[in-house]
């Protein structure tokens, strides 16, 4: 009876153990997401300065940089030609050519479109707009301008209206809540609270 009594109280303060474990893992994300809000928040009111290799204008301050983002444009993939052809080949005697009749008919087939990231770079957001600066593509999509934005797993869909297309920045889905929550700086240049 002692041996049994004994493993219960092993195994009961193994549980018990283990769940205080659990508690204080939990306890430290809440204090570190604490701390981080209250971060973003000083970052959003200007209290804390990000540096930024980005020329800032007048009264520009900038609360967020990602780096490796990926500019997505829409591509046309390869086409097709999409016929038959008919008719004879017949030799010409003693020379080497050869002489063809009849036709082709048919259509060129378009490719379909598929998103493709053309540019990684940067991407600076500020509290006047948003600026990705690749190796070879500038955008500067400002929040004046902003038609309407679309979060999905991993990029952001921007519409701006001097622009004919939206523009997409990927930017991965590890850090999509923090450029979710950076984005907020839409709220504070329109004059809500954050």
């Amino acid at each position: 009876m002692k041996l049994l009594d004994h493993i219960h109280e092993r195994a009961e303060d193994r549980r018990r153990a283990e769940q205080a474990r659990q508690e204080a893992a939990a306890q430290q994300e809440v204090d570190h997401r604490k701390v981080q809000l209250a971060n973003d928040r000083a970052v959003l009111l200007g209290k804390i300065r990000v540096e930024c290799s980005l020329v800032l204008h007048a009264g520009e301050r900038a609360v967020g940089i990602v780096t490796n983002v990926g500019l997505v444009e829409i591509h046309r993939a390869p086409g097709h030609q999409r016929g038959s052809s008919s008719g004879v080949s017949v030799p010409l005697p003693f020379t080497r050519i050869r002489v063809r009749t009849g036709g082709s008919r048919g259509h060129f087939v378009q490719g379909p479109l598929r998103p493709q990231i053309v540019d990684t770079g940067t991407l600076t957001i500020t509290n006047q707009r948003l600026v990705f600066h690749g190796s070879t593509k500038v955008a500067d999509l400002h929040w004046d301008k902003l038609v309407g934005i679309d979060y999905q797993l991993g990029e952001v869909n921007v519409a701006i209206s001097n622009r004919t297309t939206t523009t997409v920045l990927h930017h991965g889905p590890a850090i999509d809540p923090w450029v979710r929550g950076r984005l907020l700086v839409l709220a504070l240049f329109r004059g809500e609270e954050a």
